[in-house]
């Protein structure tokens, strides 16, 4: 059996060699991997993604990483130069800060790996040995691409962090990614779990989307969804990400997510309720609540009577929560972290549309004053001269 790709796309084969504590000395039957680390605005997380990235029980000769960087050129070159030799190949490409679909595309170009691994500079492996699982379960599932999971809260964050963390796990946090680490090689959907991509996937999905900026990954991986390419989650293949440490920053990351949901779901047609409507609606009541006095109390009651329904169902999710996993403190700021994800989200999502919709308006230009077009009757432009010749 060989690492061949499945569905007409090419590859380099990988032998049959087990990638164990005994494949490891015939280092030259080893794929390649190219992980590329996509660095957006913050450098939060950058330093612990490339520790886990060195920490690999891998060849590092068969490792080369590529970091694609938002954030200050000079700030992603100090951090970079504390691995330069414990990482055999690192490398650095800086974009524009709303452009990392560009950084993405030159980087899998630059890439001539058996295998690349695409992942948020917030993310971190949970193991020293996830390299090598990936090479295994693309041997036995004849997968495309590997999906990840996460991981139960690891030991180091505050208690708001670790709440931030239930919240965006559990299924009021509207988050397109929250799976916990699975015990079987399974098909399963990469929307936004899809993280590991035999090289011959990017000749036939094509390239990152500029314009689904923060979904540049989702928006590809629906593409290779469609395309009938087969995934499969990968249990070895665990993650975790830093969770935001305040308010303030679940405002900015998922307002921004909310805009970029809106062009994603409208790029490919997906309407899933639970994910495109759930936040524009709750945008919604709040104005009417607000601009609801005009229309009456029987109207006004009625959006009273829905918005307590949907704060008693964040109360009990709370309250279960914190039940569960035997902190109290969790249910102090569950609620008003469930409230800030989904009204970022959903301002983000109506902000979005309606800067389509008036791009959309045709603008017609204003029509000329009466006097203006008497005036011009009245004085008629002279006659232009006549063409001189230029023998003259």
């Amino acid at each position: 059996m060989t690492d061949e790709i499945t569905n007409g796309i090419e590859s380099r084969p990988v032998k049959d060699s087990e990638p164990g504590a005994s494949g490891m000395d015939q280092r030259a039957d080893l794929p390649f991997f190219t992980v590329i680390l996509a660095q957006r605005e913050s450098l939060a997380g950058l330093d612990q993604a490339l520790t886990s990235i060195q920490r690999q029980e891998y060849p590092s000769e068969r490792i080369e990483v590529i970091v694609v960087a938002c954030a200050q050129a000079g700030a992603v070159e100090g951090v970079l130069s504390n691995y330069k030799n414990s990482i055999a190949s690192l490398n650095v490409i800086n974009v524009e800060s709303n452009d990392l679909a560009s950084g993405l595309n030159k980087a899998v170009a630059k890439s001539g790996a058996d295998y690349i691994m695409i992942m948020e500079a917030s993310l971190r492996l949970m193991s020293d040995h996830v390299l090598t699982d990936c090479t295994d379960t693309f041997k036995r599932t004849g997968a495309n691409c590997l999906c990840r999971s996460d991981v139960e809260i690891p030991d180091g964050l505050n208690m708001f962090e670790q709440a931030v963390e239930q919240a965006r796990l559990s299924f009021m946090g509207q988050s397109l990614s929250a799976i916990h680490a699975p015990s079987a090689e399974v098909e399963c959907d990469p929307l936004s779990l899809g993280m590991v991509w035999r090289r011959g996937v990017f000749k036939k999905v094509g390239e990152f989307d500029s314009k689904m900026s923060p979904y540049e990954l989702a928006d590809f991986n629906y593409r290779l969804k469609i395309t009938g390419l087969k995934s499969f989650l990968a249990p070895g293949l665990k993650t975790f990400s830093q969770p935001w440490s305040s308010l303030g920053l679940i405002w900015k990351s998922l307002l921004k997510g909310g805009r970029g949901r809106f062009r994603f779901f409208r790029k490919n047609g997906i309407s899933d309720s639970r994910l495109v409507i759930a936040p524009a609606l709750i945008v919604a009541f709040i104005v009417l609540l607000i601009i609801g006095p005009p229309l009456g109390d029987p109207f006004l009651g009625w959006l009273q009577f829905i918005a307590s329904i949907y704060f008693a169902a964040i109360m009990i999710v709370s309250a279960l929560i914190a039940y569960q996993k035997g902190k109290v403190e969790y249910f102090l700021s569950l609620p008003v972290i469930f409230v800030v994800r989904h009204v970022a989200l959903g301002f983000g999502f109506v902000r979005e549309w309606l800067d389509t919709v008036r791009v959309r308006t045709p603008q017609t230009a204003p029509p000329s004053s009466p006097e203006r077009s008497g005036s011009a009757a009245a004085h008629p432009a002279p006659p232009a001269p006549p063409n001189q010749s230029s023998s003259a």
